[in-house]
């Protein structure tokens, strides 16, 4: 019990912590620190590489060199994020590893100077390339600069200096003109592809990843998983990151504890306590809808439903159906309230009907108060209680007893598996990390992190 307790605790614990769910539209304000996010950051984008392609075409000097068939492909990766609070912006340092153009049927009618030993002439010069191929033959480093809404300002690049690997396939030209014809691509793709379409391509990349991982850094401190929750980001002139969620959260705190939330030197965020309870209540909820209790497959409710000397002893009305039947539990949390801020200690209400599956039948319902705290760690069950559905008792002319100590420790259980599994897939903060938790007033609750 002792080993289940503390199960309880800790994922309770860290339930409670994700502070909001999303589609509550609950109202929560978190502020992180610079040096936090920007870790945070750096230590996401490095990690991998972002590849891209893109479809666009060439319309050079008024149709003089024309394509409707070109893709832009390939791969930057993001180093570092630094701050830049002298400009109020934010510089990136990036690295193109690798970007070519694929042109095909490339037409080209140009009017080009020749050089023909005795002089020069003036030629018309028309060609069609099936197939063009222009790479970038070493990795270039970019400089970006990014605002405050976190969109790419600025590419600094040399493309202009690019070393440039060109490949031309099925080119129909005047004999002796390929070299002129390869210049003239060259420059082209150059200038139109590289040095304007790739340097926006990049400006739109950098700024879809730079925003996706901080939405993703934000989602960290305000469980924000849900696309359709309504998260804000601004950045302030110290660069610190507010995170607001919900519709109306910028105007749900007054300016003394936003003020006291802005003075935090570690992740802090303010949040309803009545939202907390709520949230905490719909998700649990939304949790245990999903997964009843089914007595095939558990160890205690099979002893239970197959052996009559079992039901003679805990459970004799259950006699009235045939060996080995199938019951299931239906659970549901009725109340979470926070009872004590600095244990972290909540009151949880939940009640299970317990039913015959096939045919449906209701046999008994189960109500079960217990207090978790978390400062220290401690689970007491204060009530425990079962009766039976009536209409069970008159059909069934069995006996009312029921020793509850095999439902109460299979419904302990279960609100342990339960927590557990709410928990399961979220990226959560872990309950280790609070440095301070306080009521500013009746309603406000302010965290504070560790870091």
């Amino acid at each position: 019990m002792n080993n289940l307790k503390h199960k309880i605790t800790y994922a309770f614990s860290v339930l409670v912590l994700s502070v909001l769910s999303p589609d509550l539209y609950a109202q929560s304000v978190a502020v992180v620190p610079s040096q936090v996010w920007l870790t945070k950051l750096n230590q996401s984008v490095s990690q991998s590489p972002n590849d891209f392609i893109q479809a666009t075409s060439i319309n050079f000097l008024n149709n003089q060199v024309v394509s409707d068939q070109v893709t832009v492909s390939g791969q930057f990766k993001i180093l570092q994020v630094h701050s830049d609070l002298q400009n109020g912006l934010l510089n990136a340092d990036v690295v193109l590893n690798k970007a070519q153009a694929q042109v095909n049927n490339l037409q080209i009618h140009i009017v080009t100077q020749q050089d023909l030993g005795f002089g020069s002439a003036t030629i018309n010069l028309n060609a069609v390339c099936s197939s063009v191929l222009v790479s970038v033959k070493a990795a270039e480093q970019i400089n970006v600069q990014i605002d405050r809404n976190f969109l790419v300002q600025h590419v600094q690049t040399n493309f202009d200096k690019l070393i440039l690997e060109t490949r031309l396939e099925g080119c129909n030209s005047m004999a002796g003109l390929q070299d002129e014809i390869q210049n003239q691509v060259l420059q082209v793709v150059k200038s139109q592809v590289f040095e304007t379409q790739l340097k926006q391509i990049l400006t739109d990349q950098i700024s879809k990843q730079i925003n996706q991982k901080v939405q993703g850094i934000a989602a960290y401190f305000i469980e924000s998983k849900s696309q359709n929750s309504n998260v804000k980001l601004s950045l302030d002139q110290q660069n610190k990151l507010w995170v607001y969620l919900g519709e109306s959260a910028q105007t749900a705190f007054t300016a003394a504890e936003l003020a006291q939330l802005s003075q935090s030197d570690k992740p802090a965020a303010l949040v309803r306590k009545d939202q907390l309870e709520k949230s905490l209540l719909a998700n649990l909820n939304a949790q245990v809808s999903k997964s009843p209790i089914i007595s095939k497959g558990n160890e205690s409710l099979e002893k239970l439903t197959c052996s009559r000397f079992v039901q003679f002893f805990v459970w004799p009305a259950l006699k009235a159906f045939p060996k080995c039947f199938t019951m299931q539990i239906i659970s549901k949390i009725k109340d979470i309230k926070l009872t004590d801020v600095s244990r972290l200690k909540f009151t949880v209400v939940s009640g299970s009907w317990a039913q015959a599956k096939e045919p449906l039948k209701n046999i008994a319902y189960f109500t079960m108060n217990t207090d978790i705290a978390l400062k220290p760690s401690r689970v007491r069950l204060n009530s425990f209680t079962g009766q039976h559905d009536p209409d069970f008792l008159k059909w069934s002319g069995r006996s009312s007893r029921i020793s509850t100590g095999l439902m109460k420790s299979t419904l302990e259980d279960y609100l342990e598996s339960q927590i557990a599994e709410a928990i399961k897939t979220n990226e959560m903060l872990n309950p280790s990390n609070i440095n301070n938790i306080k009521l500013l007033n009746n309603e406000t609750l302010f965290v504070q992190l560790k870091q």
